[in-house]
């Protein structure tokens, strides 16, 4: 009942408002407060989407926020909100896009790291098995 007349009030005062604009900017309020959830690591969120702990995939669901609010804002008619609105979504795309690429970024810092971790590894048997190849040598010249 007072979501109809919230919506009857909008409508009277801003024609151009429909119901779809409405439900979007509602859809993106729910967005944005699980990203700000994401962010302080509120444990349910995380349960409920886990790909949010991960740096790329928090960036994707960032720039989709911000690109939802933009279209949302397309239908406004006052200059002044709509200007605040643009500048929010890009904002948020530009939140997005560093998050997607620090996390490609982080991401392949650690497979390199590995790959130098698992070569060391394995230069370190192989010097294990030369030593040790010599200490049957120095054995048997011993005997």
């Amino acid at each position: 009942m007072a979501c109809m007349v919230v919506r009857d009030q909008l409508m009277a005062t801003h024609p151009s408002f429909t119901a779809a604009a409405l439900a979007l900017r509602v859809f993106g309020v729910g967005l944005n407060l699980a990203i700000i959830l994401a962010e302080l690591g509120w444990f349910r969120i995380m349960t409920v989407a886990p790909l949010l702990e991960y740096w790329p995939f928090k960036g994707c669901f960032i720039v989709y926020v911000g690109l939802s609010q933009m279209a949302s804002c397309l239908q406004m008619d006052e200059a002044n909100i709509a200007g605040f609105a643009d500048a929010v979504s890009y904002t948020l795309i530009g939140c997005g896009v560093v998050y997607t690429v620090s996390g490609i970024l982080c991401i392949q810092m650690v497979l390199e790291w590995r790959r130098q971790k698992r070569k060391a590894y394995k230069d370190n048997v192989q010097e294990l098995q030369e030593l040790e190849n010599r200490r049957t040598e120095l054995k048997q010249l011993i005997d």
